[in-house]
């Protein structure tokens, strides 16, 4: 029976135990739906006043804009891109600028374009191969018109290397 009273007395402590965690989730969560409002309220102030006295102010909206363009283009990232060079940071699919986190294509959304553009190149340098005369085509074929222009500009090149030549005299011992 002293073991049915200590298991009494442990479970009255858990359930008590309980009973405060659940009053602080409560606390902690009404404390989160208070700074949401408050975050919303703040907001919605923000949004009122610079919309009525900024629209034409052309100064604030510019100064909001390169706000922006310092912080990392991801969603909910806020962090820090001005000190990363462009070549890093922006993205060469969506010209938007982003941290070393979101930086690669497929990580933030471009993942399509950077595989499009991927496979568009592998196919070049495959042609490349695959062509005896290179992707670049450097002497392309000729058309019909041209040909018999080329045969002309050839046969006078024979003839004009034949009249340089001169015939080798033998000497007859």
């Amino acid at each position: 029976s002293v073991l049915a009273g200590l298991h009494a007395e442990r479970q009255r402590r858990q359930a008590a135990a309980a009973e405060e965690r659940k009053k602080a989730i409560e606390a902690v969560e009404s404390e989160i739906k208070v700074a949401k409002k408050a975050g919303k309220k703040e907001k919605g102030a923000k949004a009122s006043a610079t919309g009525t006295a900024d629209e034409d102010d052309l100064d604030a909206v510019l100064l909001e804009f390169t706000a922006q363009d310092g912080v990392c283009a991801f969603g909910t990232c806020k962090e820090k891109v001005h000190t990363l060079m462009d070549a890093i940071s922006k993205c060469k699919f969506c010209s938007k600028r982003f941290c070393l986190k979101h930086a690669q294509a497929e990580t933030h959304g471009c993942g399509d374009a950077a595989q499009r553009h991927e496979q568009k190149a592998w196919k070049q340098s495959c042609e490349g191969f695959a062509n005896p005369r290179g992707a670049g085509l450097a002497n392309k074929p000729v058309g019909k018109d041209a040909r018999g222009a080329l045969a002309n500009k050839l046969q006078e090149k024979v003839k004009s290397a034949e009249a340089g030549r001169t015939a080798k005299k033998k000497d007859k011992k």
